[in-house]
């Protein structure tokens, strides 16, 4: 019996399963079937508000515009799709003027667009007329008539909008981010455009590039949504492998955007465009251009004095380089503090590695014998989780033929963990126990604990960064004192005026004179629940 049981139960995950991958496929599919603009199907042009229409080849279209001010501005947008528009947008009483006047005086204002383009216009109450001839192909064409002073208010904004391409080393790609529109920010929509050899004038000609046109159908479909190379993603931003140009990824009100698999010394351009969802209104948002570098540059190193990188920055792997000085010594000492992150470090020489990939987790100094003037060491630095990276992940390294003394360390203890002496716990304190970091000298130490949990927080601090793993304000218990070395093997503190039944993260730093800030691991301890009575 509990044999069938066990295969039903089988049987039943698998049938769940199978359905969850049947309908993830079929969302899959209706996201990448490609949808039509839906035609506006009125002559008259609303203000304010984004329609689309299909001219066909050869044969002009009409519509009618009622203005209800004058003294003001009108501004008419038009984006094309797949070929240039030919268009007059005038008043009735001057097409009237105009209609027996010779041809020239006609052609004179007759405007052509490709792409997106904004024309401005006096405006006066009374009826206009916008007419419009695709001169090469039948195409889809987006009207946007503006009462607002100047011209769209989007499109004044989009005119400071600056993207940041940010290289990634893992998987040959870049991100692109940009800051939100200042203008209906929370009803604003982006889609990203890549391509390698052009720029587009429209997010609809960059469509029609990849997918073609579909003739128009009665479906209200938001200019956005025809892009269909979209693809589902648990991340807070899309990210595209599809190589075949142009790449167009939509990622709603995210505002950042992830291309994959791109061509060492290849030149790019991307390009963002905004859609409005207020009035359906879209426009270019802002464009940037790469020639693309997947290489890692590495990080020179100066003898004696440390360098920080952001893990973040360098998308989780950074290359220093190290070269030998004039008399260098019988030993090369590279200390590698992490902070926010557990790495892998290895050091190579000439392409050879001499140092084996090892775990790094807060504190690790390598020594090498016998370096050789003039030779380099590059030491290869690769974050255990590049997926997970915290902004303020990084890595401090420093590599010296000198004494470690004058490079300002303090030399850590062959272990650099906390312990907690759990029989000595009380309702508000801990008792905690270290080994004291070599050498005679007085050391300076710091002891800190706030409320939390190991997990939430980064594995440790580092020094460049003066040693916090918070802020101040997050330290519910935080003082310092100056141990001076004697014979003792291991230093205890009693951390106190902590509340009951409570977690508690505590971090213990050491500073020599002059010198950097280092952690031990972090701890987690716990108080009691309840205090205990003392017996009078």
């Amino acid at each position: 019996m509990l044999i069938v049981q066990r295969r039903l139960l089988f049987l039943l995950f698998f049938l769940i399963k199978l359905t969850e991958c049947n309908r993830k496929n079929r969302r899959y599919k209706e996201l990448r079937r490609p949808e039509p603009y839906d035609v506006f199907d009125s002559d008259y042009l609303p203000s304010d508000v984004q329609v689309a229409t299909y001219l066909y080849k050869g044969i002009t279209k009409r519509f009618y515009y009622q203005s209800t001010v004058s003294n003001s501005t009108l501004s008419v947008t038009i984006s094309t799709c797949t070929g240039p528009v030919e268009w007059l947008f005038e008043t009735h009483e001057r097409r009237l003027a105009v209609k027996n006047s010779d041809k020239h005086t006609r052609t004179h204002n007759l405007k052509v667009s490709t792409g997106m383009s904004t024309s401005y216009f006096p405006a006066v109450k009374g009826l206009y007329m916008l007419q419009l001839l695709a001169q090469e192909m039948d195409t889809y064409v987006h009207i946007y008539v503006s009462t607002e002073e100047g011209g769209p208010k989007t499109i004044q904004s989009a005119r400071l909008q600056k993207i940041k391409i940010i290289q990634r080393q893992r998987r040959k790609g870049v991100t692109l981010r940009w800051r939100p529109s200042l203008v209906d920010p929370q009803s604003t929509t982006y889609c990203a455009v890549v391509h390698d050899q052009k720029t587009y004038g429209s997010l609809c000609a960059a469509q029609a590039d990849k997918f073609g046109i579909l003739p128009p159908v009665s479906r209200p479909v938001a200019a956005s949504q025809t892009v269909i190379s979209w693809q589902p993603s648990t991340q807070n931003h899309s990210t595209r492998t599809d190589d075949t140009f142009p790449i167009i990824g939509c990622v709603g009100r995210s505002t950042q955007y992830t291309t994959l698999n791109l061509k060492q010394g290849k030149n790019y351009y991307f390009q963002v465009f905004a859609t409005d969802g207020q009035n359906n209104f879209t426009y270019p948002y802002g464009s940037a251009s790469l020639i693309f570098d997947g290489r890692v540059k590495p990080i020179r190193l100066k003898n004696g004095i440390s360098a920080y990188a952001n893990l973040k920055k360098y998308d989780g792997k950074v290359v220093f380089r190290y070269k030998i000085p004039k008399n260098p010594g019988k030993q090369l000492k590279v200390i590698i503090i992490p902070c926010g992150s557990v790495v892998y470090v290895e050091v190579l020489k000439k392409g050879s590695v001499i140092v084996a990939k090892r775990n790094v987790l807060n504190y690790e100094k390598i020594t090498i014998d016998s370096p050789t003037e003039s030779s380099r060491y590059y030491i290869k630095v690769f974050a255990v989780e590049r997926a997970e990276l915290d902004k303020s992940a990084g890595i401090e390294i420093l590599a010296s033929t000198k004494q470690l003394s004058k490079a300002l360390l303090p030399p850590m203890p062959h272990t650099t963990s906390l312990n907690e002496y759990k029989p000595l716990r009380t309702c508000d304190s801990v008792t905690i126990g270290w080994i004291p970091v070599p050498g005679r000298a007085v050391s300076h130490y710091c002891i800190s604990a706030r409320e939390g949990e190991l997990e939430q927080v980064n594995s440790m601090a580092c020094p460049a960064k003066n040693g916090k793993i918070m802020k101040a304000d997050d330290y519910v218990v935080k003082y310092c004192k100056d141990i001076a070395q004697s014979d003792k093997s291991v230093i205890t503190e009693n951390v106190k005026y902590l509340k009951a039944g409570s977690s508690y993260i505590v971090q213990v730093t050491v500073k020599k004179p002059r010198g950097r800030i280092i952690s031990y691991d972090l701890l987690q301890v716990r108080t009691l629940p309840k205090c205990r009575k003392v017996s009078k």
